[in-house]
């Protein structure tokens, strides 16, 4: 029986080929992005399944007085938790303090390094095994390290690196104690090197006290550098956890002005990634669950448009098969043989449709691991026989979906009314429940294109808006450990350069720096964002003085602190005027004052995502962050070419570099470009697909209409009058599409845009072009077969008659 429902199926398959064309490229091209969907989500919800206390292990969280999550907090917490909380098994802490740091071996060989200064519980509480070391003794000493099998491979070409020393840049030498074997899965801790958290004692003593803040150990103020993470004790929940964390912050709150209302949080470690929120200063390089849910909402819908053209499709074309349906039933079809025979057809056709899907996805695949936005293995994207029987049961699922609708109503046909063709027999009225559904992919559709829009719209807005510093002609150049004074000096003596300045902070990005201040001796601690810079780093950056003075020139270091403020910081302060506030007096801590020497306009010290806080600059001699070139103007090809020689001359070891701040400020949004870029796909696929389905509905009237065109035709109707007959219900189908679709894209763009502290307004231009656009799509569509049909000759159609 089923030989035979094949045979069927193949052959009206290749009879009616221009509707099994629609149908199979609709649902391949559909398929082929939920396919890859499919592979993302198995890949990011892959990390840190191989932890072996996976349901026990928690990252503490916190959330500071202005309402900021951070995925940080302070170093102290892990021994408060562990003193206090008898639920607690174990605890290690993280110092992300090693960060593009240069590693340099004892023949001299150097390879910049990221990674952690932890404790030996590390091995204990994670999944993380050694290769070669004792892991119960690697990390105990100080100035010891181990490193990862791949960076070990890099530096030290298949010799053994254990008894080996590495010098950390700025941060001492060190002796290699082991090697991390390559973990099973994905993590959501990434390191080239873990360090000796015994070290962190001696690199807080040797800090001068003008930067007292950023000691780690007993320092409570700073949440920025540390993560801690406990393993409870079994049958511990969240919820006991979290009262125990709530005592700790009643405790410090009355203990320390600073950290009142300051709310710490544990996390799963299953929850990290994919994370339900966005915690700054997180270690994971995963996407956050609403990534992923609008993704698989997406591709969701895709498949299920071309599933509805399916079901449209061939319920019309059941109008043609009433008679084949009606002797088929005559001579002792059952209903269930009907819907059979109609599933096959359809699971046949899905099942083609996934064999072309799957051809389709290896390039999509290739784009996703090129420009994801997040971490994506390629690894993770092959397909393995566990996937194919997946896609397998996708195929069939969505075979049966796409044909249950059109098997039900035609196994429901009385085999008496199919035998008479009557153009009843599919209910009172067979276009209706497909042009709703026709009109929703239009609305549906159209919402997308309103957010595609949106999102260029407002990626250009933020390109283009000022910053409040030039950023025109503007080269930043990474330090990677040379000494800036050599490199400021050898950059001068080009003409290209017309000025140059250091920053510790990378400007326009998401990253940021702080620093706590009290405004009166015994306060409450503020927290301000941050910079350290060299004493040219306003007129560089051209930045405007309102009040006060700018940095001395003649700065030479020492313990004195000069910081000068942004307005916001004024007002924030409750300083007054600008010209008022020059003179205050800050403390950083119990002892080291410093005083406002000015104050600048306000600008845009991190990307347009998020507002403008009280911001400070710190005058600091010493080595930090990039350096910030003012470039002369003229061609920016052979200005950077000029600075990659000089920069060849200094340093041999590292490659150059620099690039204009316009592409850093590009590259500050490359997720926004890439979700628009995922997005106008997405809307591309959705309005073909909906074309598509709009072209097979307007293909089948017309055919079912041929006879009366000619008819009207031989009687007097013109050609126009015939095209507006035709198209008039399928542009009744647009009007209703527009209609649903525009207020509900109004509301939700709204939304969307909220998200931007600066953002652009909704207007008519976003609206308004994205309805002309699909109408004139959906003009063009209906008017390839209706205007056709009405220029047919009726002597062709008529000839029978």
């Amino acid at each position: 029986m089923l030989t035979n429902y094949l045979k069927i199926a193949f052959r009206n398959l290749f009879k009616h080929r221009f509707f099994s064309l629609l149908n199979i490229t609709g649902l391949a091209l559909g398929m082929a992005s939920c396919l890859t969907a499919i592979l993302i989500l198995k890949d990011q919800l892959g990390y840190d399944r191989f932890q072996p206390n996976r349901d026990r292990v928690y990252r503490i969280i916190c959330q500071n007085k202005e309402g900021m999550k951070l995925a940080s907090v302070a170093y102290p917490l892990g021994d408060a938790i562990a003193e206090n909380y008898s639920q607690v098994e174990n605890t290690v802490r993280l110092v992300r303090s090693i960060y593009a740091a240069d590693a340099t071996t004892a023949d001299n060989k150097t390879l910049q390094v990221s990674g952690y200064f932890t404790e030996p519980s590390f091995f204990q509480i994670f999944g993380f095994e050694l290769e070669a070391g004792n892991p119960a003794n690697a990390l105990s000493q100080p100035n010891t390290i181990v490193l990862s099998h791949e960076f070990a491979e890099r530096m030290f070409e298949g010799r053994d690196p254990v008894g080996q020393t590495l010098e950390l840049g700025g941060k001492g030498t060190y002796q290699v104690t082991g090697v991390v074997a390559p973990p099973p899965g994905k993590s959501h801790l990434r390191f080239d090197v873990l360090a000796s958290a015994a070290t962190l004692a001696s690199l807080d003593q040797a800090l001068p006290t003008s930067e007292a803040g950023e000691k780690i150990l007993d320092n409570w103020a700073n949440r920025y550098m540390s993560y801690v993470y406990v393993l409870v004790k079994p049958a511990t929940t969240e919820k006991d956890l979290k009262l125990a964390l709530d005592q700790i912050a009643v405790t410090r709150s009355q203990t320390d002005l600073e950290d009142r209302n300051v709310v710490f949080y544990p996390q799963r470690l299953a929850h990290i990634t994919p994370a339900p929120e966005q915690l700054a200063n997180d270690t994971t390089d995963g996407a956050p669950w609403f990534f992923m849910y609008g993704i698989g909402f997406f591709v969701l819908l895709l498949t299920l448009f071309p599933a509805l053209n399916y079901a449209n499709l061939t319920t019309a074309r059941a109008l043609s098969r009433v008679k084949e349906i009606g002797i088929r039933k005559t001579v002792g079809a059952k209903k269930a043989d009907v819907r059979k025979l109609i599933l096959t057809e359809s699971v046949l056709t899905a099942l083609i449709a996934l064999a072309i899907a799957s051809q389709l996805s290896i390039p999509l695949n290739h784009f996703v691991v090129r420009y994801f936005p997040v971490s994506i293995d390629a690894a993770g994207l092959q397909i393995d026989g566990f996937d194919w029987a997946i896609f397998i049961v996708f195929g069939l699922l969505v075979g049966l979906i796409a044909g249950w609708l059109p098997a039900n109503r035609m196994a429901k046909m009385e085999s008496l009314s199919a035998l008479k063709h009557s153009t009843r027999i599919l209910g009172r009225s067979p276009f209706r429940w497909k042009s709703v559904m026709l009109a929703g992919q239009f609305a549906l559709s159209l919402i997308f294109l309103v957010f595609v829009t949106t999102i260029w719209m407002q990626m250009k807005y933020m390109l283009i808006t000022d910053y409040g510093f030039q950023r025109e002609n503007l080269v930043t150049v990474s330090l990677q450990g040379n000494d800036p004074a050599i490199l400021k000096n050898e950059f001068r003596q080009d003409p290209h350069v017309v000025g140059i300045t250091q920053s510790s902070l990378f400007l326009a990005s998401s990253n940021l720096q702080g620093m706590p201040v009290k405004l009166e001796p015994g306060g409450e601690y503020q927290e301000v964002h941050s910079t350290l810079v060299d004493a040219d780093f306003n007129n560089v950056m051209g930045l405007k003085l309102v009040a006060g003075q700018d940095f001395p020139s003649n700065y030479t270091g020492g313990d004195q602190t000069f910081l000068i403020f942004n307005q916001t910081a004024v007002t924030a302060f409750h300083w007054g005027t600008p010209a008022e506030a020059v003179g205050k007096t800050v403390w950083l801590d119990d002892t080291t004052t410093a005083v406002v020497r000015g104050i600048v306009e306000d600008f845009h010290y991190r990307n347009l995502e998020s507002g403008i806080d009280p911001f400070a600059l710190q005058l600091k001699d010493t080595k930090f962050g990039t350096l910030y070139l003012r470039m002369a103007p003229g061609d920016p090809v052979i200005a950077m070419q000029a600075l990659q020689s000089i920069w060849k001359k200094v340093d041999r070891v590292h490659t150059f570099d620099g690039t204009y701040m316009e592409e850093n400020i590009r590259r500050a949004y490359q997720s926004v470009t890439f979700v628009g870029g995922l997005m106008s796909f997405f809307t591309l696929l959705a309005l073909v697909l909906a074309c598509m389905g709009l072209l097979g509905m307007v293909t089948f009237s017309v055919n079912n209409k041929i006879r009366e065109i000619g008819i009207r035709k031989v009687l007097g109707a013109s050609i126009t009058q015939l095209t507006i007959q035709l198209s008039r219900q399928f542009m009744v189908l647009l009007g209703l599409a527009l209609i649903i679709a525009l207020p509900l894209s109004y509301m939700l763009v709204s939304k969307f845009l909220n998200v931007f502290v600066y953002h652009i307004s909704i207007g008519f231009l976003i609206l308004g072009g994205s309805a002309f656009m699909m109408i004139i799509l959906g003009i063009a569509t209906i008017g390839v077969q209706t205007i056709r049909a009405a220029r047919a000759n009726p002597v062709d159609t008529l000839t029978q008659e």
